[in-house]
């Protein structure tokens, strides 16, 4: 019995170990990955160079994942059939969902269909705009969606509305505006009814 339950207490720490998984990699004091990060960042003190420095860094991460995307675009074009697909599951650090998204953006970009010097350097939000259909684009454009700031909710929520204007419902934005017009027009209104009784009254 004792030998049963030191057998069924080994197979369990095991497993444990196991689901546990490998210990966290901590980088030594001395590590030359430390070394070249502190070496790489430069001491500032003006709000301008933090500005310019953070900047440059900001549209090189850009360059750098539009650059992958046209890797992986090259390499779903060149390598035999199989291949791409097992080099993602196996070779890199995303999955197909990252690398679909990415590779669409920059052939988006590629194209000159999305213009990238006017957008954030942000693989995802660039993606959810090259879904949009070229009249939806268009409108974006019109409506000065397209602009470095852009966030991904927003594409959202403007690929919602312009849905619901092809499907020929009602814009939850353009009837709360229509709304805001008709109340001021009612408090006008009732302004200069007050004025006008408020002037009758002095009369008597």
């Amino acid at each position: 019995m004792s030998q049963l339950r030191r057998s069924v207490s080994g197979a369990l720490s095991k497993r444990a170990l196991k689901d546990a998984g490998p210990p966290q990699e901590v980088l030594p004091q001395g590590d030359p990955r430390i070394d070249m990060l502190t070496n790489a960042v430069v001491r500032f003190e003006r709000r301008e160079d933090f500005a310019r420095e953070i900047g440059a860094l900001w549209k090189r991460v850009q360059a750098t994942f539009l650059t992958i995307g046209q890797y992986l675009n090259q390499a779903k074009d060149r390598l035999p059939h199989g291949e791409f697909n097992a080099m993602i599951e196996r070779d890199l650090p995303f999955g197909s969902k990252t690398a679909h998204q990415i590779r669409a953006a920059s052939a988006a970009v590629q194209s000159g269909r999305l213009p990238v010097a006017q957008l954030p350097p942000n693989y995802t939000t660039l993606y959810y705009l090259s879904t949009l259909p070229d009249a939806a684009l268009e409108q974006a454009r019109r409506d000065g969606l397209l602009r470095p700031d852009l966030r991904r909710a927003e594409v959202v929520a403007f690929k919602a509305r312009f849905q619901r204007v092809i499907d020929g419902e009602p814009d939850p934005v353009a009837l709360r505006a229509r709304r805001l017009v008709e109340l001021r027009q009612q408090r006008a209104a009732i302004d200069e009814e007050i004025v006008r009784l408020e002037a009758e009254t002095e009369t008597f």
